[in-house]
């Protein structure tokens, strides 16, 4: 629990969402932490906050960044975070307003970060076509 309570202190000391930040235990038996900011206007400033807080942060493995309108800019600050994030499991970015160049930014991220497996891309303007071309090279990710 210490974990949880420290990741709520990261996040409230971010001070750049519009709603609550719900961290949470998702499965208590495997420990799982989620940080869900679901429709939550994060924006550049929290898109840099995030990418400070996942190059230090050990325990988060779920981040949900769902409905944030996150653009290509905002993107690339959250993946200098990812590359160096050692913990993180799912990436949750569905419907969002990420292009092919924001996709890219987070698979070349991913080169350098290990843990991630799972990627939620849905929702954004993204094809398909374009999905499988940027993450051919990426086969242990599920997309």
């Amino acid at each position: 629990m210490a974990e949880v309570t420290k990741l709520a202190e990261q996040m409230v000391r971010m001070q750049c969402f519009s709603k609550p930040c719900c961290v949470q235990l998702s499965d208590p038996e495997l420990s799982r932490l989620t940080a869900s900011l679901v429709d939550n206007n994060i924006g550049g400033r929290g898109a840099r906050d995030l990418a400070s807080m996942l190059k230090r942060n050990t325990a988060l493995q779920e981040l949900c960044l769902e409905e944030n309108s996150l653009i290509d800019e905002d993107v690339q600050h959250f993946a200098e975070g990812l590359q160096s994030n050692t913990s993180l499991r799912v990436l949750k970015l569905s419907n969002n307003k990420i292009t092919k160049k924001g996709m890219e930014l987070i698979v070349s991220a991913l080169k350098h970060n290990v843990t991630v497996a799972s990627i939620w891309l849905g929702g954004n303007q993204v094809t398909a076509e374009e999905i499988e071309e940027v993450t051919r090279a990426e086969a242990r990710l599920t997309f």
